[in-house]
């Protein structure tokens, strides 16, 4: 019994790390995705956006994600998932952060909102 334990063992620290760290990624840029959720409309309404606007901006995401999701993941699964990958996807993340901060008008928040998605 405590060899097979061992072989286990061993077979755990032989475990690639990339999935682990593309498990975090993926956590991390969904946290700061949908922590925005319960404010974009509020903010949307400091821009003066107009009710339907306020709804469009807070569905462009979820639309934008939903469409791109299944074609950015076959390609992501021919390509490869590399590091090169990863930190674009994560500085594209931090610029669309960035660009919430500097909207000022509802139109702008709307193309973040799409961006970001």
């Amino acid at each position: 019994m405590a060899i097979e334990s061992y072989g286990a063992l061993v077979k755990m620290n032989s475990i690639k790390w990339t999935p682990f760290i593309l498990c975090i990624v993926t956590i991390i840029i969904n946290i700061d995705a949908f922590s925005l959720a319960p404010f974009i409309a509020s903010y949307a309404r400091e821009l003066n956006a107009a009710p339907l606007m306020v709804g469009l901006i807070v569905a462009s995401y979820a639309i934008v994600n939903d469409i791109f999701q299944l074609p950015l993941g076959y390609f992501m699964d021919k390509l490869g998932r590399g590091k090169l990958l990863l930190m674009i996807g994560l500085v594209a993340d931090a610029v669309a952060m960035l660009a919430y901060s500097l909207s000022r008008i509802p139109k702008h928040l709307l193309l973040t909102r799409i961006f970001h998605g």
